[in-house]
């Protein structure tokens, strides 16, 4: 049955399932995008502005990688038609490559584009954000902010040695790795039932907040370092 917008095979369930990921997705990457231009307006004084910049130009080509990525799969939708994929993600499940449209069709070459652009700039943009705050940290001085961004790259380093060692570990032991998911993990995850969606999305809104935490101390430091500059090169500031 229809849900609020009256669009079909898509149920109001389903519609609040993905509102309430993808609006907030849609806003943290506006906002995003609006701090990381803030941020090329920093003096050339502080040594972040040439990465700053950078960061900025290249968080813009990831969002207009979101948005060849998202245009095509809302118009699928409003002619009633789902994506699998779509589908997968309000089920809590990982969608695959071959749930998206085809590569026959102009929309699907777009979509997969777009997904390519996010993979690739995504992190890009945020190498060169973190290195700017940190060359604005060494440049103004500031022990506090150059330490956040030291700990911040030794931690999502960490996470990059983890995710290296589980794609090692499927590559050169798919057997082992396949039968510990389908006798420890497939088990616990199916006791979920209905509330697997729910926990997918709440697991994937605690990392979006860890992340989130991550940047805030990073903006809250920058500034603090910029005005704790000011304070002692510009009195009257």
């Amino acid at each position: 049955m229809p849900g609020y917008l009256k669009i079909a095979n898509l149920s109001s369930e389903e519609e609040i399932r993905t509102g309430a990921v993808v609006a907030p997705v849609l806003l943290g990457f506006l906002v995003l995008l609006l701090g990381r231009f803030g941020l090329s307006n920093a003096p050339r004084s502080s040594y972040a502005k040439g990465m700053a910049t950078a960061a900025a130009l290249v968080t813009l080509g990831a969002v207009l990688g979101l948005v060849c990525y998202g245009v095509p799969t809302a118009m699928i939708v409003i002619e009633g038609l789902i994506p699998d994929s779509l589908m997968k993600m309000a089920e809590g499940r990982v969608p695959d490559s071959d749930s998206m449209l085809p590569t026959t069709d102009p929309s699907g070459v777009l979509q997969r584009a777009g997904l390519f652009a996010m993979s690739i700039l995504f992190p890009i943009a945020e190498l060169y954000y973190v290195v700017a705050l940190g060359r604005m940290g060494a440049g103004l001085h500031n022990d506090r902010l150059a330490g956040r961004v030291t700990r911040y790259m030794v931690y999502v380093g960490l996470i990059f040695i983890l995710l290296a060692a589980w794609s090692f570990a499927v590559a050169m032991f798919p057997a082992d790795v396949h039968k510990f998911l389908s006798e420890e993990v497939q088990p616990q995850w199916d006791k979920l039932g209905e509330n697997k969606a729910t926990v997918a999305y709440g697991l994937a809104g605690f990392a979006g907040l860890v992340l989130w935490f991550w940047n805030v101390r990073l903006v809250t430091g920058a500034r603090r370092a910029i005005r704790e500059w000011l304070e002692q090169n510009e009195p009257g500031a």
